[in-house]
């Protein structure tokens, strides 16, 4: 059996037993629940995401116990698009310029809805690492958490952005 030695609830002090692989040691979430325009474009093209392109929606911190550890980061945004346009999201590491995973819907109309977004990594550090989720149309506005014109579902949908370490790979 592989995996860490288990530590107290902080993961950085006093043994308490060895964690098998697929372990879940520690999870980091920020939620957005509130109403806004994203109004940055990202291309829908055949090119990488890059930091410098859409809106930053969200961050989230986490640091490894291990190296030998996996990052599981699951995004999902919420809100519409303007008439038959493509939403992109893009989900970047530190300030690397190029996106390590995107996800995207074809073009729609302004219904309200979810995108969700993947991503593993091994942690390779016990360096803080930060993740950030950004969006943007083609051409027209993302409106986060809302329809075309207003906040629906009186703040209950939100758009999330979570971060799990995993004892060894999954």
């Amino acid at each position: 059996m592989s995996g860490i030695i288990g530590v107290s609830p902080d993961m950085r002090s006093g043994i308490v037993g060895k964690y098998p692989d697929g372990h879940q040691l520690q999870c980091k979430m920020t939620e957005n629940g509130g109403y806004s325009l994203i109004e940055g474009t990202i291309p829908s093209d055949d090119t990488v995401p890059q930091n410098s392109e859409g809106t930053e929606i969200m961050t989230q911190a986490i640091t490894a116990s291990s190296v030998t550890n996996t990052f599981l980061v699951m995004a999902t945004v919420s809100g519409s698009p303007g008439a038959n346009d493509t939403f992109t999201m893009a989900l970047f590491k530190d300030s690397d310029a190029g996106a390590v995973a995107t996800a995207a819907t074809g073009p729609i109309d302004t219904r309200t809805g979810p995108l969700t977004l993947m991503y593993n990594m091994t942690t390779g550090s016990i360096s803080e690492v930060t993740f950030k989720i950004r969006g943007g149309c083609t051409w027209t506005t993302w409106r986060l958490n809302s329809n075309t014109t207003s906040r629906v579902y009186s703040g209950t949908i939100a758009t999330t952005l979570t971060i799990y370490e995993i004892v060894g790979s999954i």
